[in-house]
């Protein structure tokens, strides 16, 4: 297992150094948004991803742009637009091919079975890990459980946000953990968030189980497709998306031969 933060402000050298003196060893990863999520957050930027791999921390890239999460109700076409939305984001930050990208969906988002295929259908075609992680509440797993197996949906993970963990102190967390499994009683479920805005930073705590973590943001951003930008929002999704989004078209009308 291994310790983090996610946050959704921009990770300094005092970031890093609160939170190695609170931990007791830096933080093996943080997870950083692609969005703004309706401007609660900072997006990650290239520049801050070059500085947290020089310090030998991963990177958990999460978009946070879901209209799920302004209430609109969930379609498999939402899920499909979301990924692909990441996918571009991710791209354009230069964040290499088979990295993990977590869909933050927030306790009251109307997620449902119809948005989770369509986000797992698209991710999978891309060039990142498998069908991505989704963050939110045990529902998600529930949602899991409840819907027929397809290949997508077996490679779909989940980060499960539970707080009755005593504390900031990860390793309380890792042996509840290792005492009473749930939340990750689903295979599905690879991270966990424990704590909230700890060490007097705007940050959450989290465990990712190594597989997880192996499929995080380790290297240097490279070109994946399109420039790579330096600033926030990337300056090439509409394109991006539209190359995508006829790519998936044809890939349905072929399903629809077969």
């Amino acid at each position: 297992m291994k310790v983090g933060l996610d946050t959704a402000e921009e990770v300094t050298a005092f970031f890093l150094a609160t939170a190695t003196s609170w931990l007791g060893q830096k933080p093996d990863f943080v997870g950083r948004y692609l969005g703004t999520g309706g401007g609660a957050a900072t997006p990650l930027t290239q520049r801050e991803a070059l500085f947290i791999r020089s310090q030998g921390v991963a990177i958990l890239p999460i978009y946070n742009d879901s209209p799920l999460n302004g209430g609109a109700a969930g379609t498999e076409g939402m899920g499909r637009q979301d990924a692909l939305k990441a996918c571009a984001w991710a791209g354009n930050l230069g964040v290499p091919t088979g990295t993990v990208l977590a869909c933050d969906i927030e306790a009251r988002a109307p997620v449902n079975a119809a948005w989770m295929v369509g986000w797992a259908d698209a991710m999978r075609a891309s060039v990142y890990w498998k069908s991505g992680l989704l963050y939110g509440t045990n529902h998600l797993n529930v949602l899991l459980n409840a819907m027929p197996t397809t290949r997508a949906l077996e490679n779909l993970f989940t980060w499960v946000a539970q707080y009755d963990t005593g504390g900031e102190d990860y390793r309380n967390a890792l042996n509840l953990r290792l005492q009473r499994p749930s939340p990750f009683s689903s295979f599905q479920t690879r991270a966990w968030q424990f704590a909230r805005d700890v060490f007097s930073l705007k940050a959450d705590q989290d465990l990712a189980d190594d597989t997880l973590f192996d499929a995080m943001w380790h290297g240097t951003p490279v070109t994946v497709a399109g420039t790579v930008s330096t600033a926030g929002p990337p300056t090439n999704v509409t394109s991006a998306l539209a190359k995508v989004q006829a790519a998936m078209d044809l890939l349905v009308e072929a399903k629809g031969l077969l």
